[in-house]
Formats: C-alpha cells, structure tokens, sequence
C-alpha cells in the first residue's frame, strides 16, 4: 500500500493525481471514517489559503466528509499555523484540514491534516487513510444522519489573531518601522494587523492576493522585493511570509536576508531561550552554525528535511526550540508547529531586548545547492550512485555533502558546504556531472528502484 502523504502532506498540481474531482471527493470521505473512528462525531475544521484552486478542492473534499455523521466548520481561508493553534492547541476541533501547496506556486495544492492529539498525523495515521482511500472501504452513506456544516470566517480567525497577541507585552513595537511581505498568501490581512496592533508603523507588500500570485517573485522562497524595501523605507527589519504562513525569513535593517539558521541562533538570546542546551534542526543546516552551537555549549540535534521530523525529535527531548534553514521554526513553549507570524513577534521582541538590529548571528560556511532533474528516484545506496557520492565527500577537506531527494518534486539536491568556496563550486560541477550520467546509464532492477522511507 502507497502512502499518500509526503514530508509535508499530499501535495500536486492541480488535476492531476490526487487533485481530481472524483479522488479529492474520496479523500473526504477518508479523512470522515478515519476521525470517526477516533471520536463518534468528529468536529471538523477546514480552510484553505488563497489559491484560485483553495475554493474547489476545499468544497469537493466537504462533499465527501458530509456524506458521513460530522460537525465541520469551514473557516474561509486561514493560516496553517491558525488550524494549528486552534485544533491542537486550543482544541476546539478534534481534526483540522488545510488546503495549501505552502510555498508552491499557485498551479499546484495540497492537504495537510492535523489531529488535535498529535499535531501533525502519526506515520499510523497516514497509513490508515491512505488504505480507507486506495481500498475504498468506504461507510455506506445514511442519509439521516449526515454531517452538518457551519461557515465561521472571522470568528475563527479572531480567536487565532487574540491567541498570538497574549503571548507579547502591549505597544512593545511602538518604536519599531517593519516591512512585512505577505507573499500574496493567508497572512496578507492578518499579520499587518498583529503588528500594528502592538504600536508598529508597518509597510505590507504582497499582500493583494489574486489566487494566482501567491508566492510568485515574493514570499520566503524569493525575499529580494523584501530586501530592497527594508533599505528604500529606512525600516529597522523585514519579514517574508510564504502562502500559508507556516514559513519565515528576516531581513535586517541594512537588506540582509536571515535564514532559518540565524534566526534560531538569534532566537536563542531571547530571555524565553536563553537556558536552552539542546537544539533541533535538519541536515541542511550550516555547519557553521553547528561550530556556533559547540562554542557556546550548546547541543545540536539533526533530523531528515521536514519539519514534521524537527518536531518529532522535539517532543521527544522535551526541547522548546528547534527548525529548518527554510524558515520553519517551532517554538514549543507556543505551539507544536511553525508559525511564521509568532515567531516574527519573537523575532522583534528579541531586537527589543538585545538592541540587536543588525540580528548578528554565526558565521556561515558558504554553501551552495544545486536540483538535478531526475525520472525516477533510483536508491542512492546502489551502485554507481553510492560510489560517486562517497568520492566527492572523501575529497571535501573540511564541511559537508549532502544528496537527497525533493519530498515533493522530481528533482535530486546536491549540497556542498565547505570553508573553501572555490572547492564547493568545483565539487558541486563534477557531482552533478557524474550523477547526470549515472541516471542516464541506470538500469537497475525493479528492488533496486525501490525508493526507501529514508530517501524520501
């Protein structure tokens, strides 16, 4: 059995695979037996983020779990951090569903699940729907006790909006001038609002969603408009979202973008964070930053790209802090899951505190990441993958190699990160070389292009 959900859900473009009509109306049904089986009558919360696709998929997907006795409440569109906070935080929903291809373009979407026990679902519940939807074990339908739906489109989005803003002292950015890229996504109204709430002169671009220009040249995955405006306004920092908010980068007060990295380095001067021994990120965090952590005797955990994996390792340390070079940031002590808007807040309370604008962090090793377009995602350990990578992680003097595969695109990620940038770029060339020709040539066996869990 094929289990839908990637690293971070079920995600395509829309009409194909999954995102069609029939199967998207089969996922509801799904999801429906599957909560029904955790609670009698599940209450459930769906929303999506603005894309021109947000509407359609969320409505066929309703169609499917009304066929079957349920409470759910369509709350327009939100945040996935929103769905988040109000199902496994404060729970008022026992499952949440969000509609969102995240940082993706707008052409492609996806669902995100979220239970009010685990956050994100547990490889067992993943398994579980997937099989109600490919052995389509589907409930027969009763048709006097369907589900019922409500529309609560502000209501929702006030609890979410109040739920933030008690976690900061009132006026604390009185003083503060902030530049806040919206990437055209779910934050576009909301986060402007939260900032001026706390006495902040805020300058919002991107943030006049269309449905198709979500995350397009704007947003976390292309900060640069958000660069140029922090130095044009003389703004004391900048803040880029992505489409569903779950993702955040800074920019200081002279352009300089921050990642993932330096914004849990920063993090870490906060008084909330300042006692913290242990950290969680991903392995595609600098090695730099890992130096950093050591100097200052702090321990570093790495998991597989995914913040699902961050957050996993999290709870079980017990730790509060931890994400990915990306932007996703948890900070355990609000939620069990990235929000972009709550940690932005974090972010300007910590500049409050230290008077740090310039956010100085860690010295980064350079690093640079390259895609190459693959057909199919042949098993790394193979030969002659295996041998070519070992090579060139053998000729690195000092710093990193990773390859790995996209969770989500048909694409292999060849990372190099070492001291000597001239060696990076050399051994990045001859990889990507090799490994073009290699799957070129590949003729393995059907085992051999199995592609394992770890892989992915």
């Amino acid at each position: 059995m094929e289990n839908l959900f990637g690293t971070d859900g079920i995600r395509s473009k829309v009409g194909e695979a999954i995102l069609n009509q029939n199967d998207l109306i089969n996922i509801g049904k799904s999801i429906s037996i599957w909560a029904k089986q955790k609670n009698s009558i599940p209450r459930i919360l769906i929303a999506s983020d603005n894309r021109i696709s947000g509407p359609l998929i969320k409505n066929l997907i309703i169609s499917g779990l009304i066929q079957y006795k349920s409470e759910i409440t369509d709350s327009g569109v939100l945040p996935t951090p929103a769905i988040y906070n109000l199902v496994e935080k404060q729970k008022l929903f026992d499952v949440g569903i969000m509609v969102s291809a995240s940082h993706n373009p707008y052409y492609d979407n996806g669902i995100k699940i979220i239970d009010k026990h685990h956050g994100k679902l547990t490889k067992e519940d993943e398994l579980q729907i997937s099989q109600i939807f490919q052995q389509k074990k589907f409930d027969p339908i009763d048709y006097d006790n369907l589900g019922k739906l409500w529309y609560s489109i502000n209501r929702l989005k006030d609890i979410y909006r109040a739920s933030v803003i008690s976690y900061f002292q009132p006026s604390f950015l009185k003083d503060f001038k902030i530049v806040l890229d919206c990437a055209n996504g779910a934050f576009s109204d909301i986060a402007p609002e939260v900032f001026e709430n706390f006495g902040a002169k805020v300058i919002s671009i991107h943030n006049f969603p269309d449905g198709k220009n979500i995350n397009k040249n704007c947003g976390s995955t292309s900060p640069f408009s958000l660069q140029l405006a922090v130095k044009e306004q003389n703004a004391d920092i900048g803040f880029a979202f992505d489409g569903d908010g779950d993702r955040i980068l800074a920019v200081n007060k002279h352009g300089i973008l921050k990642d993932g990295d330096d914004i849990i380095s920063f993090l870490l001067n906060n008084q909330k964070y300042k006692t913290e021994a242990k950290i969680v990120t991903t392995i595609m965090s600098n090695y730099g930053f890992e130096i950093h952590l050591k100097e200052k005797k702090i321990d570093l955990i790495r998991t597989k790209v995914g913040d699902k994996f961050v957050v996993q390792e999290l709870k079980k340390n017990n730790l509060l802090i931890g994400g990915e070079p990306s932007g996703h940031i948890i900070l355990r002590d609000y939620l069990n899951s990235s929000d972009g808007l709550f940690v932005a807040l974090r972010i300007a309370e910590s500049i409050e505190q230290t008077k740090n604008l310039d956010i100085t962090s860690f010295i980064k090793f350079p690093q640079i990441t390259i895609n190459l377009k693959i057909v199919s995602k042949e098993n790394l350990d193979n030969e002659p993958f295996f041998s070519i990578i070992k090579k060139y992680q053998n000729e690195l003097e000092r710093g990193r190699l990773i390859v790995r595969y996209s969770g989500t695109e048909p694409l292999l990620r060849l990372t190099v990160e070492s001291p000597n940038i001239n060696q990076v770029k050399n051994i990045l060339l001859k990889l990507e070389e090799e490994l073009n020709l290699a799957f070129m040539n590949f003729k393995g066996t059907d085992e051999n292009k199995k592609i394992t869990q770890d892989i992915r």
